[in-house]
C-alpha cells in the first residue's frame, strides 16, 4: 500500500476512501514520498504539469517546486573537427544558429556537476529550417554519452538520468547525424528531485521525499499529476508546519561578501557569499540537547565548484560538536547530530557553523535552506523494502530507493495514576513515610 495513492480519478480516490476521512499530515517543506505507475510509453516526454488544487479548486503550480533553483545550462561550444557543426553561433544559453552540410554536427553545453542516478530536466523549443531533427543527451566534452539520446521534438520538457559518468561532471549534446540547420531556445535545465524510472511493461514517476525548492502553503490539498496522457490525482493531504525552522538569520563578519535574503524569508537563504578558505558564517542561537539529531535542508549552487562545510558549534565555547556535512551542488538533506562529549551540561545554546573549504573565492548561495529537529510532536513512520511489491498495475517500485513515509500526530490522553506507598515495617505493621504517585499515560489515537 502506498502511503500518498493517486487515482486516475477524483471520484474512483472518493470511492477508495473506506476508513479516515482526515488528510494525510504533510510538512511545508516536502511532500509526501509518492509513486505514479503508468503503462510504459515510448514517448519521452516528462510530466507536463504537478499542481495542488485546494478544496475550492483554485490550482497552484508546483512543478519547479521540485527543480534546483539553479540553472545549470549558461553557455555552448562547437565540437572539434571533424565533429563540429560548419556554421554555430550563439548567445548564453540560446542556439541563435546551427548548421551541418555533412554527416555529424556535435555541440556541447558548459559542465556541471551530476553524479551517477541524478536527473536533470530540461524544457526547450526548437525551429527545424531543414535536414533531420538533432537528437540531444547527457555526455562529455570529450566525447562520452550518459544517458538515452532523445530526438528532439519542436518544443518539449523531458528529462535526463546521468549513468556512468565517472567524473561526475556532465554537458548537454546537441548531435546532428546529417545534414540540419536548426535553432533552439533553453528556458529550464535544472536538477530534478522527480525521476522516471521505465521497464518493460509499467514507467514509474517516483519522487522520494527530498527538499522542496520552494516551501509549501498550509491548508489542505491534493496533486494533480499530468503527463502526455493521463492525468492523476492524489489522496488529500493536510500541510502544517510540523517541523518549525530553527534558523531565523546570519552573522559573518569573515566574508568579503555576505547578502542574505529579504521578504517572507528574511535572513533565512544565503543568496550569495564570497570569501577566503576559513571565512565562517553563523547563525543564530537555538537550543540543542544532548545526541540531538538534526535535519538541515539546502539548495546549494556553486560558480566554480567552491566547497563549504556546516556543523554546530557552541554558543560560549566554540569548537565542532557534532558531524561536519559537506554541501554538495543542488537539493539535499543531511542529518546533523550533536556531539556533546566535550561539554558538560545536557543542554547548550548552539548555532550552525558555515566554513568556507576549498578552493576559496568562489561565489555560492545556499537556499530553500531550514534545519529542524527530527524529532518532535508527530510520530515520523519511514519503510522501504529490499524487493519490489508486484502486483500488476497497482505496484511499488522499491528497488530504486523508494522509501514511504508518514506523520501521526499522537495525542495523549487518559492520564492516570496509582498511589505507591514508601515506608517500613514496624511491629509487624507497614508505616508509611511517604507516597508516591506514579503518572500513566496512554496513546489511544493517532
Amino acid at each position: 500500500m502506498k502511503v500518498l495513492p493517486f487515482y486516475t480519478s477524483t471520484g474512483m480516490r472518493d470511492a477508495e476512501r473506506v476508513t479516515s476521512q482526515d488528510a494525510l499530515l504533510c510538512p511545508t517543506y516536502k511532500f509526501l514520498p509518492f509513486q505514479i505507475q503508468r503503462t510504459h510509453s515510448t514517448d519521452d516526454t516528462f510530466l507536463s504539469t504537478v499542481k495542488i488544487v485546494d478544496c475550492d479548486g483554485a490550482e497552484t503550480d508546483v512543478f519547479d517546486y521540485f527543480l534546483g533553483s539553479q540553472d545549470l545550462l549558461t553557455g555552448w561550444s562547437n565540437f572539434v573537427a571533424p565533429f563540429d557543426y560548419e556554421t554555430f553561433d550563439t548567445s548564453g544559453s540560446t542556439i541563435l544558429t546551427a548548421i551541418e552540410t555533412g554527416v555529424s554536427g556535435v555541440a556541447y553545453s558548459n559542465e556541471f556537476a551530476l553524479a551517477t542516478g541524478d536527473s536533470v530536466v530540461v524544457t526547450y523549443a526548437r525551429t527545424l529550417n531543414s535536414g533531420a531533427a538533432p537528437q540531444m543527451y547527457l555526455g562529455g566534452s570529450g566525447g562520452g554519452v550518459y544517458s538515452p539520446k532523445i530526438t528532439t521534438a519542436a518544443a518539449d520538457t523531458v528529462l535526463f538520468t546521468a549513468t556512468g559518468n565517472s567524473s561526475g561532471n556532465v554537458s548537454l549534446i546537441m548531435q546532428s547525424s546529417g545534414a540540419a540547420s536548426y535553432s533552439a531556445t533553453f528556458s529550464r535545465v535544472k536538477r530534478s528531485n522527480l525521476v522516471l524510472n521505465k521497464f518493460t511493461s509499467y514507467d514509474f514517476f517516483t519522487y522520494n521525499g527530498e527538499p522542496l525548492s520552494t516551501t509549501l502553503p498550509y491548508g489542505v490539498y491534493y496533486l494533480r499529476v499530468v503527463d502526455a496522457e493521463s492525468t492523476w490525482y492524489s489522496e488529500w493531504i493536510n500541510i502544517q508546519n510540523i517541523q518549525p525552522n530553527l534558523l531565523t538569520g546570519w552573522v559573518s563578519n569573515t566574508y568579503s561578501s555576505f547578502v542574505v535574503s529579504t521578504g517572507i524569508n528574511a535572513g533565512v537563504d544565503i543568496l550569495s557569499a564570497t570569501g577566503a578558505i576559513g571565512s565562517i558564517a553563523r547563525s543564530n542561537p537555538f537550543t540543542t540537547h544532548r545526541d540531538e539529531t538534526f535535519i538541515l535542508t539546502y539548495d546549494f549552487a556553486s560558480a566554480g565548484g567552491g566547497n563549504i562545510n556546516a556543523f554546530l558549534s557552541d554558543e560560549t565555547l566554540g569548537g565542532t560538536y557534532s558531524n561536519v556535512i559537506t554541501i554538495q551542488d543542488g537539493i539535499h538533506e543531511a542529518e546533523i547530530v550533536q556531539n556533546t562529549a566535550n561539554l558538560g551540561a545536557s543542554t547548550n545554546q548552539s548555532w550552525i557553523r558555515i566554513v568556507e573549504a576549498s578552493p576559496g573565492s568562489v561565489e555560492w548561495s545556499l537556499k530553500s535552506l531550514s534545519l529542524r529537529r527530527k524529532w518532535g510532536d508527530y510520530v515520523h513512520l519511514e519503510y522501504t523494502n529490499t524487493k519490489d511489491f508486484n502486483n500488476g498495475a497497482n505496484s511499488i517500485y522499491y528497488a530504486g530507493g523508494f522509501t514511504q513515509q508518514a506523520y501521526l500526530r499522537a495525542y495523549e490522553n487518559l492520564p492516570s495514576h496509582e498511589s505507591i506507598d514508601v515506608g517500613s515495617d514496624k511491629n509487624g505493621e507497614f508505616v508509611a513515610e511517604k507516597i508516591v504517585r506514579k503518572y500513566n499515560r496512554s496513546v489511544v489515537s493517532y
